[in-house]
């Protein structure tokens, strides 16, 4: 048997209902619950379900201090032009660089090619989101949801679902 999983840093109430306030105008749009926005730290994806444990071992070893983020600005991937996935920024943050850093030495993940992009994935978007999407961006181009603190992070298992993805916590890990 093997899981799905993910790591990442749960978003506290008055984040998530700062996403909620978003308008969901965008049409060909699947748009993320607000009860499950949370920042991927790093997917994991299918893993044999007898390796968890040690995933868990290992992840207890990251030590890393508290520190505070700040959720601001929309924006989409991989480009204006065509926008697939719409999302909530977070500012630059060193110690949430060096917590991926250390999960991923933890993990013995080699380093990406590509820069770690931290995000909130809002919804998917649809070939026929274009122009609603860039009415959005340019309606709520000072979005902020403010600054909150980050004192764990969390491993997920994920099950997709015909009407979304099921996220389930496994383990928190919390940081000093």
């Amino acid at each position: 048997m093997t899981y799905r999983l993910f790591l990442a840093i749960e978003l506290p109430e008055a984040q998530r209902l700062a996403i909620a306030s978003l308008p969901r105008t965008i049409r060909d749009a699947r748009y993320t619950k607000p009860e499950q926005a949370h920042l991927t730290l790093r997917f994991l994806g299918d893993t044999p379900a007898d390796e968890v444990p040690t995933l868990v071992t290992r992840l207890k070893e990251v030590h890393q201090t508290s520190f505070p983020l700040e959720l601001v600005g929309l924006g989409v991937f991989p480009s204006p032009q065509d926008p697939r996935v719409l999302w909530a920024g977070i500012s630059p943050s060193s110690p949430l660089r060096d917590l991926r850093r250390k999960i991923d030495a933890a993990l013995q993940i080699p380093l990406d090619r590509q820069e770690f992009s931290p995000h909130i994935t809002l919804a998917r978007l649809g070939p026929g989101a274009g122009q609603d999407t860039c009415t959005v961006l340019t309606t709520h181009a000072k979005f902020q949801a403010g600054f909150f603190p980050v004192d764990r992070f969390q491993l997920f298992r994920s099950q997709l679902q015909p009407n979304g993805a099921v996220h389930t916590r496994i383990a928190s890990f919390f940081l000093a």
